[in-house]
């Protein structure tokens, strides 16, 4: 993600300014800046480590109500009643105050009377019942607290996105990205738009379409998303590798067509069901353009080929679907 920040953001309106990172490891992790090649010493995510860069982070944000503040948590995370606690490295160290281990996810609500003006919080971890961990009726410590009167007086917008629906676990591949982060930069490399309306510049991924991308591909837990929809910028001029996803109706009669993706009469990518075992579905990642889409029976002579159909790809995702029974494509 960090990486991600550095290179692959890009907002001519609101350029990245900073970026802290704070990283779980038994040793001081070393981040080298992958565009400058600089490398820092990060601090380990202690409660106290938390604290002290989100504390640092606010301040930074809401120096110009013009900012956008992006933060995001990976890790351990579990629900207590009706509150939402992030793990720090800290917990379980002492028995006697486990609880300086437990943070609030509450942090929009404070940081809604300081500014700045674009806020997007993404909480990537489990939320299932942390009874049997934390005890009953806990109230975790608060990230960040306000004094009573201080704040800007300007009604920031607050997006925040969980990874996993009320109750629900969040899952990662061992020794790799959580499923999660694995579908924001496949979002991210092809929800893009021109915001025409604000009469900005530049491309777009708006957190609606990511969470629509998140409900559509994570099939082990559901994606929520509270708050308004607000823009996170991305590089580029040209959406690319925008996910395709073709299956039929009935799903499991894919095993019988052949499928071929074509761009001017060229073939781009092709699908042969009868030699793919146990594949409901056939995922590529297209340009943003017009592609033609072809049928035809593994067993030659078993029914009439399919008219071939010209679909538009474009972001954030596309579903082509083969109705078996009306022998159609839509």
């Amino acid at each position: 993600m960090a990486d991600w920040f550095v290179t692959e953001f890009n907002d001519p309106d609101c350029p990245l300014a900073s970026l802290s990172l704070l990283v779980s490891a038994d040793d001081p992790f070393q981040y080298t800046n992958p565009s400058t090649g600089q490398v820092y010493e990060v601090p380990t995510g202690t409660t106290v480590d938390i604290l002290k860069a989100v504390d640092e982070w606010s301040a930074r944000a809401s120096a110009n109500f013009e900012n956008r503040c992006i933060f995001y948590f990976c890790g351990h995370g579990v629900r207590s009643g009706i509150t939402d606690c992030l793990l720090t490295r800290s917990f379980g160290e002492n028995p006697r105050q486990h609880l300086n281990g437990v943070l609030d996810t509450n942090i929009d609500t404070p940081m809604r009377l300081i500014g700045p003006k674009n806020q997007i919080y993404i909480f990537d971890t489990c939320r299932s019942d942390g009874t049997a961990l934390l005890g009953s009726g806990v109230q975790p410590p608060q990230v960040l607290t306000i004094m009573p009167g201080f704040g800007s007086g300007n009604l920031p917008r607050v997006s925040k996105l969980f990874a996993a629906g009320v109750g629900a676990k969040a899952f990662g591949r061992p020794g790799g990205m959580s499923l999660f982060l694995e579908e924001f930069f496949l979002a991210g490399k092809s929800a893009v738009r021109r915001n025409v309306k604000a009469g900005g510049s530049g491309w777009w991924l708006n957190t609606g379409p990511l969470q629509a991308h998140m409900q559509k591909f994570i099939k082990e837990q559901t994606c929520q998303h509270f708050g308004e929809e607000l823009d996170i910028s991305l590089a580029g001029s040209q959406p690319k590798d925008i996910p395709v996803v073709v299956c039929c109706d009935p799903r499991d009669s894919i095993s019988e067509v052949q499928i071929a993706c074509n761009i001017s009469g060229r073939l781009v990518d092709s699908f042969d069901g009868g030699a793919t075992i146990n594949v409901e579905e056939w995922r590529l990642a297209l340009e943003h353009r017009v592609h033609e889409f072809s049928v035809a029976s593994c067993v030659v002579g078993e029914f009439e080929p399919f008219t071939p159909k010209q679909i538009m790809v474009y972001p954030p995702f596309i579903d082509v679907v083969v109705s078996m029974g009306d022998r159609d494509i839509i």
